[in-house]
């Protein structure tokens, strides 16, 4: 649940036209990728399972 700041920001430039620099979606980028790779390490890393805490997280956002 600690990437829900991420997604709440790309909320705000998708439902209310908050304006997205580069620099803060390179941060977006880095943030999800470190996510993933904290949820799952190893060389399993894009499983199914590894996404279902990242769907409660955009639900949790929501």
């Amino acid at each position: 649940m600690s990437t829900n700041p991420i997604f709440i920001t790309l909320g705000a430039a998708l439902f209310l036209g908050e304006p997205l620099g580069l620099r803060r979606i390179a941060g977006i980028a880095v943030a999800l990728l470190g996510a993933i790779i904290v949820l799952r390490p190893g060389s399993d890393l894009f499983s199914s399972s590894a996404l279902f805490p990242l769907a409660a997280a955009v639900c949790y956002s929501g």
